[in-house]
């Protein structure tokens, strides 16, 4: 996202609609991106029903909190994301339905992006950035 250059704390949130994809739809907010690619990001996936924390760091992904609710969401409707980072806390919330909550090893600090895999089509609009 363009003018954000350092996010370290706040509220981040984007309309999305899942359009398509080969295995499952996705769409996040990545957060805390550094100039060696590292970065945290929430994302709801439709193959899993649910909103869930990752962290991508030397090139691997590893899941730091899995949600618990399930809901699929329909396709080609809008739906809202947001994301809380607050110091090394961090909820994540999917149409103020979907929620989790997690803790980061450490306070975030970087660039802000969006999150999707290769073979999924989604579209996003609205984003904004609170502090």
């Amino acid at each position: 996202v363009r003018g954000i250059d350092n996010f370290t704390s706040g509220v981040l949130s984007v309309k999305f609609k899942l359009i398509g994809g080969e295995s499952d739809q996705i769409a996040g907010i990545a957060f805390g991106l550094t100039p060696a690619g590292d970065y945290y990001y929430a994302r709801y996936n439709t193959k899993d029903g649910n909103v869930a924390l990752w962290r991508f760091e030397n090139g691997a992904r590893r899941r730091l909190v899995d949600g618990r609710d399930h809901l699929q969401l329909p396709l080609d409707t809008w739906h809202e994301l947001r994301v809380e980072v607050r110091g090394t806390a961090v909820t994540a919330v999917v149409n103020d339905t979907l929620r989790i909550e997690g803790t980061l090893p450490a306070p975030v600090s970087g660039r802000v992006g969006f999150y999707t895999k290769r073979d999924s089509v989604t579209a996003f609009k609205n984003f904004s950035a609170i502090n």
